[in-house]
C-alpha cells in the first residue's frame, strides 16, 4: 500500500522512455532519472508562487521582451528600468529592493548611444552620478547567441557580477537565426536563460525587441518568445 502511494505522487520516467532497455536506465545514475511530481487538489497551491524583481513586471528567473517600433524609446526605457533597478527606485508603480541591486546591461550595438542615454537617463532622474551598481558592457564582436564564445563571455560576466537584472538590448544584434521560426526562437530564449542562469541569486532577464509591422499585432517574429 506505501508503495502504491508513492507511486501516485512521483513516478519514474522509466514508463516512458524510446530506444533505451529499461534495466539499462535503472542501473543508471540517480541523477539522470527524470522524476515527474503529481500535486492533487490543494497540494497544488504548494507549489511557490512566481516571485518578482519588479512586483507584477519583472519575473526572477524569467525573461521579460520590452517591445516597440524603431525609435520609440525602447532603450532609453530600459536604461530608466535598469538604473532604478541599481538604486531601489520605483518604476511602473512598484518598488524595486531596498538598497539596489547589480545590474548588467549587454549592449549589442551602438554603445556609444547607450552611452548618451545612460548620461540623460541620470539627468531625467535628478542622478548626481551613474549608480556603481550598473554596468554596461560591450564586446570587441558582435554578440551573437548561437556563437559559444559571445555566450560563455555573457555568461561569465554574469557569474562576476552576480546581478539581479540583467538586460539584452537589442535581440535583432545577438540573433543571427531565422527570429520567424518557432524552433530558432525557442533556441535563443535557452540561450538567454543560460546566461541569466549563470547568476547564483535569483536573476530577471529583460529583452529588448522590434514590434512587427503592425504594432497592434505584437512582437516581430516567432511568439514563442511572448
Amino acid at each position: 500500500m506505501d508503495n502504491q502511494k508513492k507511486s501516485k505522487n512521483q513516478i519514474h520516467s522509466s514508463n516512458f522512455l524510446y530506444g533505451i532497455e529499461q534495466n539499462d536506465w535503472a542501473a543508471g545514475s540517480p541523477s539522470k532519472k527524470a522524476v515527474v511530481t503529481c500535486y492533487s487538489g490543494d497540494e497544488i497551491l504548494k507549489i511557490d508562487e512566481a516571485s518578482f524583481l519588479l512586483p507584477r513586471r519583472l519575473i526572477n528567473n524569467e525573461i521579460t521582451v520590452l517591445y516597440g517600433p524603431y525609435k520609440s524609446g525602447k532603450t532609453f526605457i530600459a536604461v530608466l528600468i535598469g538604473l532604478m533597478c541599481s538604486i531601489g527606485g520605483e518604476f511602473w508603480g512598484s518598488k524595486f529592493p531596498e538598497g539596489g541591486s547589480d545590474v548588467i546591461y549587454f549592449a549589442a550595438e551602438r554603445p556609444q548611444q547607450v552611452r548618451d542615454r545612460v548620461e540623460a537617463a541620470c539627468r531625467f532622474l535628478g542622478l548626481p552620478e551613474i549608480p556603481e551598481k550598473f554596468h554596461l558592457c560591450v564586446s570587441d564582436k558582435p554578440l551573437k547567441l548561437s556563437d559559444d564564445l559571445s555566450l560563455n563571455a555573457l555568461c561569465e560576466r554574469v557569474w562576476l557580477v552576480q546581478p539581479r537584472l540583467v538586460v539584452f538590448d537589442t535581440y535583432a544584434r545577438m540573433n543571427d537565426k531565422d527570429e520567424d521560426k518557432q524552433k530558432d526562437a525557442d533556441f535563443n530564449y535557452d540561450q538567454l536563460m543560460k546566461v541569466i542562469a549563470s547568476s547564483n541569486v535569483e536573476t530577471s532577464g529583460l529583452l529588448v525587441h522590434h514590434s512587427g509591422k503592425e504594432a497592434s499585432r505584437g512582437m516581430r517574429g516567432s511568439t514563442a518568445l511572448s
